[in-house]
């Protein structure tokens, strides 16, 4: 079955839709407000146009410019940052009116702390006449803001305003037999929804407190105008998607583009493990896969097999298989985006991916999870930096997600982020992972930042445990603002065949086998500076290397390093640069290679007193035992270092000559 497509949208009309995604929503009332930019120039001498739309719990939208028929509008106001906010509670936002000819810039949003729980978007009225606006929505801050893309905080359900080309479900009173337009006469099962064929800017809306057995599997794609979206509609709890028992994926797309899935809860549990996935997007023979957007959704109790890429299969065990190559491991979980082989070797790939706000809990082999297919294309395996049939994924974020692997004993990555370039993975938190809370494989140009993982642990046979891994030919990779505590290993630096990175301005806190671990091949490389490191735990090391891993390069400038027991060797090695750092603790042994060493206590406000994040975001307001005390010798101890990034872990600037650490006194 086929749906109609929605109605064209008036120039007025897409300035209404640009205002709802860069402020229909609030995230919580805490972020970031950042003062409105100065209004455009006036033009000619038609009527003003609405007021903006609020941004996402950021910086609010500068105010819109005046219409003009004839006249040119002026320049585009800038705005003064916000200051940082914190975490609040869920808000309730409007969609703004339609904007002048050209609406004045926006503030930019504030440092803000992460947003709270999604707001409840509310349409706005029309504004005045005029020619549609085309001002630049406020740029949301770092913790939760809305901006002209939407990425930050929730955004308007599109199934709460009744708009035309929506389509209802209902598992209680629905009737396939109905025409599923209206909430009175919404349809029952999947298995409609599944025969429909969705057009450009139809919406799929389950009822609230709805429960489903089976796959959710719609067919069409979206534009980049107008995304097909599958929301809840009504009051209660997230609508229910549970895979049957035959089902491998509880919600499933192939070679689909320009969707956006939010709101649901999905589950995936069998009787015994094996190839299965909540929510899983595939590709094959696709070509360029765009725009597919998974957000505020709960993932849970996926009870999939672990398959490791190599290994003994002498330790084979129920659930879990060793040597299954590239294509078939680590490819099932919670959210999976994975390309399968075809006929004609099209080259296939996803671009413009946004894994948001959603809560993922007890799922093997893994939470989120980016994968590419090698096969006999080799699009998924990168032998070089420069490897000419690599075909990455590309522009994904993977931000303000909690990750629980607690109650799964095949539960391993919280997010495994495989064969993408240009990624970011942000604000989320990780709990109780096995392997790998955060996991790079055949990335380059990837930021990790302001993430919290802790508690993980070696589960499912595998060996390792720790907060990050940068692992096998991952390029140009840059970790920074994370808090990586309780873990068996804080970082892992294994970048196998080839690789760089920065490390920089984290807080590792008590991991229990090493602090970080130095574990490359010879022609890789890494740049580890301005962290502070605290141990306070029996038998932990602090920086640790062995072997040919040792004949990498590795860089270490202006950290304290600070072990209260444990063992506090840090391995030295002609490839092994210290400089600059602070050493302190009475287990601590000073490498004698670093000529600039300071050996004195930092002074610390109340360091170890870090806690743990939850699903409200990472636990970062309880940091600020790493500060430094007045008279501490790490103030401006530090050397300077070029591209830094410019501010410290608490988003302060770095001003003359650096600390030694994560902050930056002022």
């Amino acid at each position: 079955m086929k749906v109609g497509a929605r109605p064209p949208r008036s120039l007025l009309a897409a300035a209404l839709a640009l205002a709802a995604c860069s402020g229909a929503s609030t995230t919580g009332t805490g972020t970031g407000t950042g003062t409105a930019g100065a209004a455009g120039g006036t033009a000619g001498a038609a009527g003003t146009s609405g007021a903006a739309g609020t941004t996402g719990g950021a910086g609010t939208t500068g105010a819109a410019g005046s219409a003009g028929v004839a006249g040119s509008s002026g320049a585009a106001g800038t705005g003064t940052t916000g200051s940082a906010g914190t975490t609040g509670a869920a808000g309730t936002g409007t969609t703004g009116g339609a904007g002048g000819a050209v609406g004045g810039r926006g503030g930019a949003g504030g440092a803000g702390g992460r947003g709270g729980a999604a707001g409840t978007a509310t349409a706005g009225s029309t504004g005045s006449a005029g020619t549609a606006g085309t001002g630049t929505a406020g740029r949301g801050g770092s913790g939760g803001g809305g901006g002209a893309a939407g990425t930050g905080g929730a955004v308007a359900n599109a199934c709460a305003s009744g708009a035309t080309g929506a389509y209802y479900l209902d598992s209680a009173a629905g009737n396939d037999a109905s025409d599923g337009m209206t909430p009175a006469t919404a349809w029952k099962t999947l298995a409609k929804i599944n025969a429909t064929t969705f057009q450009p800017g139809n919406e799929i809306c389950l009822k609230a407190g709805g429960t489903w057995t089976g796959q959710l599997y719609p067919k069409g794609s979206g534009s980049s105008a107008a995304p097909i979206v599958i929301d809840m509609y009504g009051t209660g709890a997230k609508p229910i998607v549970a895979a049957g028992a035959s089902d491998p994926d509880a919600v499933h797309l192939m070679n689909q583009q320009y969707w956006e899935i939010n709101d649901l809860e999905v589950t995936n549990k069998k009787s015994a493990v094996g190839d299965y996935r909540g929510i899983s997007i595939n590709g094959q023979d696709g070509g360029t896969l765009n725009h597919i957007y998974v957000r505020n959704c709960f993932v849970h109790d996926v009870t999939g097999e672990v398959d490791w890429i190599g290994g003994d299969t002498a330790n084979n065990m129920t659930g879990v298989t060793f040597q299954t190559g590239w294509d078939k491991s680590k490819h099932t979980g919670g959210i999976v985006f994975d390309v399968q082989a075809g006929t004609a070797n099209v080259k296939t790939k996803f671009n413009d991916v946004l894994v948001e706000s959603n809560t993922v809990q007890d799922c093997s082999f893994g939470g989120i999870i980016f994968k590419q297919l090698d096969g006999t294309v080799h699009w998924g395996t990168r032998s070089s930096a420069t490897s000419a049939s690599w075909f990455p994924h590309t522009n994904v974020t993977v931000r303000g997600n909690y990750v629980s692997q607690l109650n799964a004993s095949l539960g391993c990555d919280a997010i495994y982020m495989t064969n993408v370039q240009n990624g970011l993975i942000e604000e989320n938190v990780s709990n109780g992972a096995g392997t790998s809370a955060i996991e790079l494989y055949y990335t380059d140009g990837v930021t990790v930042q302001k993430n919290e993982t802790f508690g993980t642990k070696v589960k499912a046979g595998g060996t390792d445990s720790n907060g990050v891994d940068t692992d096998k030919a991952t390029t140009k990779t840059i970790i920074q603002y994370n808090y990586f505590h309780d873990n068996g290993d804080g970082i892992l630096i294994c970048q196998f065949s080839f690789g760089d990175s920065v490390i920089r301005y984290n807080i590792l806190q008590n991991n229990s086998r090493y602090q970080i671990n130095l574990h490359s091949d010879p022609a890789a490389s890494s740049a580890v500076y301005n962290n502070t490191i605290y141990n306070n735990k029996t038998n932990s090391g602090v920086v640790y290397g062995y072997g040919t891993s040792l004949m990498a390069s590795y860089t270490l400038r202006n950290n304290i390093f600070f072990a209260a027991s444990g063992n506090g060797v840090l391995t030295t090695a002609s490839t092994v640069v210290y400089q600059n750092n602070l050493y302190a603790g009475s287990a601590i042994q000073t490498p004698a290679g670093d000529a600039a060493a300071v050996m004195a206590d930092p002074k610390l406000a109340a360091p170890g007193t870090g806690t743990s994040g939850s699903a409200a975001g990472p636990a970062f307001g309880s940091l600020d035992g790493y500060k430094l005390g007045a008279g501490s010798p790490a103030i401006n101890a530090g050397v300077s270092i070029t591209g830094s990034g410019g501010m410290d872990f608490w988003g302060d600037a770095i001003v003359g000559m650096p600390d030694i650490g994560a902050y930056e006194s002022h």
